[in-house]
């Protein structure tokens, strides 16, 4: 964040450019229900993921929907009922049944390929 200001003092970028990139440090609220890391995916390679179990439906849609709008991409985990069939206007919707992960797109968004996978791994108590 330092570079970019530093960058901003300089002259070497404008009022604009510093802006977009400091958003990359955004937090959001929403509504009081999370706070979600906006710039997680460009700063870690790994996009912030929705939690659902322990929310209703109504809180999770919110949830998504500000990512949506602000990321556009939002990937629920632990879904179930109602999110499993979820569907927003706008967005592409991938289910995944077995895993109980929903993806939310909107129209354009593209995940630009790093090579790398990612694993999403669950245990219980009841597995030790």
């Amino acid at each position: 964040m330092r570079e970019i200001l530093e960058k901003l003092a300089r002259g070497e970028i404008s009022v604009d450019e510093a802006e977009k990139l400091l958003k990359i440090f955004e937090i959001a609220e929403v509504e009081g229900l999370a706070r979600i890391d906006l710039g997680r995916g460009i700063r870690r390679g790994v996009p912030e993921i929705i939690v659902a179990e322990g929310k209703s439906t109504d809180e999770v849609v919110k949830i998504a929907k500000r990512m949506l709008d602000e990321v556009g991409r939002a990937i629920i985990s632990r879904a179930s009922g109602d999110l499993m069939k979820i569907n927003l206007p706008g967005a592409i919707v991938e289910v995944h049944e077995r895993a109980r992960i929903v993806v939310l797109k909107r129209e354009g968004f593209r995940v630009e390929r790093t090579g790398g996978k990612v694993g999403i791994l669950t245990a219980g108590t009841s597995d030790i």
